[in-house]
């Protein structure tokens, strides 16, 4: 399966978030549009990452639900890579090394 069959099952629309939102802001959309993840873009509409349910979900369990109130600077992974359509999903899933925000330390009494 390649990029292009997907994209052509599901629709080419792109859900973007400004990096000034909250983690609860972006929950909310991935919730309601159903989606796992959104692309964070800054000035000009450039890509600065992207935030997916596995961010939200790091960040609940590492800040409890202060965690809802945290920009997603914070919890997004910092770049997000590109690829062509004719690429296949499996060679493109297997080849992005995952950047996951750094997590707060906290002992098991927490």
């Amino acid at each position: 399966m390649t990029v292009k069959a997907i994209l052509d099952a599901k629709g080419g629309s792109v859900i973007t978030i400004e990096p000034t939102a909250s983690l609860e802001q972006a929950a909310k959309i991935l919730a309601e549009r159903r989606i796992g993840a959104l692309v964070v873009t800054g000035p000009e509409q450039r890509i600065v990452g992207i935030v997916s349910e596995r961010d939200v979900v790091a960040m609940l369990a590492a800040r409890g639900c202060h965690a809802l109130d945290v920009p997603l600077t914070a919890a997004m992974a910092p770049i997000a890579r590109c690829g062509y359509s004719d690429y296949a999903v499996v060679d493109k899933v297997f080849s992005i090394p995952r950047m996951q925000p750094p997590l707060p330390k906290q002992s098991a009494a927490e």
